[in-house]
């Protein structure tokens, strides 16, 4: 029953940010401001620090923790418990206009969805589809920065 409100949620979000939608494919080399989307499953965060420095592009980070309620790392914005609401949906929405939005959450962090469909972004990224969401769906890889390396690949491919 919470699933199914869930996803009533979020489909009244889709409606109600739908100026927000992506718009279109951007490559590799044109992309300067990304919000890369992770949750607390399976990260390394010194192979992160070692991507994020070698990609040379602006990356904001925001972490899930949800079942948390301090935050693990100081340095990314982390989500905890205490951001969500019953419905595990954030209480704040961002602000902020991104080239890329990157969604490394598994698809039932309603969290992450949610904010991908309330930021305003080109295009949107993720390893898995919701309702039209992402305009760049790509396989799951093993690991976090695997997904990343996978998505720089495809994103590097895109001619305009």
């Amino acid at each position: 029953m919470l699933k199914g409100i869930q996803n009533i949620a979020l489909k009244n979000l889709i409606k109600n940010y739908s100026n927000n939608a992506a718009t279109n494919f951007v490559n590799w080399d044109k992309i300067t401001s990304i919000l890369l989307l992770i949750d607390s499953n399976e990260i390394n965060k010194n192979e992160l620090d070692k991507y994020l420095k070698s990609s040379q592009k602006h990356i904001e980070i925001i972490y899930f923790e949800l079942k948390a309620k301090d935050p693990k790392f100081k340095d990314f914005k982390t989500i905890t418990n205490k951001d969500v609401n019953l419905l595990k949906l954030p209480k704040n929405k961002l602000n902020g206009n991104y080239d890329l939005i990157i969604n490394c959450c598994s698809n039932t962090n309603n969290c992450a969805i949610a904010f991908s469909i309330q930021t305003k972004a080109k295009l949107k990224c993720a390893f898995f589809d919701f309702e039209k969401v992402y305009n760049l769906v790509l396989q799951p890889k093993n690991n976090l920065i695997e997904n990343l390396k996978e998505a720089e690949h495809y994103l590097n491919m895109i001619k305009n």
